[in-house]
Formats: C-alpha cells, sequence, structure tokens
C-alpha cells in the first residue's frame, strides 16, 4: 500500500516554483514583459520560443490591446514556417476575435490572409481578401500591395458599380 502511493505522488509531481497555482500567469510574469520577450525573441530569429510566448500571452493576456498583435505574429511565423493552415487560422482569429476599434493588425492580418490563400491554391479566397483590403483602406501602403497581389492574379480591384438611368 505505501509502494502504491509512493508511485502515485512520483507520477504527479508538484507544480515546479512559480507556476501558477489557479491557472493565471506565473507570479512575476506581466503582460509587457512577455510581449517583449516575445518580439525579441521573433525579431532575433528565434521563432520557436516566440510561438511559445506569443501562445503564453494570448493564454494569459487575452483581453489587452496588444493581443491581437500577438495573434497576428503567431500568424506571421507560421507563413514564414510555411505552416500555412495554422498561418490562416491564426489570421482569422485577428480578424474574428478581436474588436476591431482596438485591433491595429486588422489590415495586416487580411492581406497576410490573403497571401497565405494564394499559397494554398485558394484564389478566388485570395483575391476577395485583396478587394477586402483595398475597399476598406484604399491610400494604405496595404491596399498598394493588395492591388500589385490582385494584378498578378489577373484580377482588379472590385469597382463601384453605377446605375444609368434609362429614358
Amino acid at each position: 500500500m505505501d509502494l502504491g502511493n509512493t508511485m502515485k505522488v512520483i507520477s504527479s509531481p508538484p507544480a515546479p516554483p512559480g507556476a501558477p497555482a489557479s491557472g493565471g500567469p506565473p507570479q512575476g510574469l506581466s503582460a509587457d514583459a512577455l510581449y517583449a520577450n516575445a518580439m525579441r525573441d521573433k525579431d532575433g530569429g528565434n521563432s520557436d520560443m516566440a510561438l511559445q510566448e506569443f501562445g503564453d500571452y494570448l493564454k494569459y493576456y487575452r483581453d489587452t490591446d496588444t493581443a491581437p498583435n500577438a495573434q497576428y505574429y503567431v500568424g506571421e511565423i507560421s507563413y514564414n514556417r510555411k505552416d500555412y493552415e495554422t498561418a490562416l487560422k491564426a489570421f482569422d482569429a485577428v480578424l474574428e476575435q478581436f474588436p476591431e476599434g482596438k485591433n491595429t493588425k486588422l489590415l495586416d492580418a487580411m492581406f497576410m490572409k490573403g497571401r497565405t490563400l494564394v499559397l494554398m491554391g485558394d484564389k478566388a479566397g485570395a483575391i476577395a481578401e485583396f478587394r477586402a483590403v483595398v475597399k476598406r483602406a484604399p491610400t494604405s501602403e496595404l491596399a498598394t500591395k493588395a492591388k500589385a497581389q490582385l494584378a498578378s492574379l489577373g484580377a482588379v480591384p472590385a469597382r463601384k458599380t453605377t446605375h444609368k438611368a434609362t429614358p
């Protein structure tokens, strides 16, 4: 019996020091520090660590103003790794899960979703995304890039339709 209890304790060790007891962030880990670490690792080419840190950031600090950015960077890193399924899901999450007013990565996610769809062979979906970028922010730098993508796909930005009155 004692041996059985000992085996149970050994197979379920206590949480390491500093680990959250209730599913919250580890003690002493602030949103700012975690985000800064993730950005440093992303910019330094340590994409494995950056993905983990952005994932933790989204797990613990999903309601912050920079959460859409963290979600976008998960997509960007996945895109650069040619993991297009994960990238597409991450870009969709930026578009669907974060309020438009606080989402500074909305246009970027739309554009990158279009690029991802091109590489996944969904030309029609890509065209729709690029057109949406142009429609939403026609004078932006991303709209210029979206127009170039549309041209390379043999498409044009959606035009406003005008109806002529018939006599």
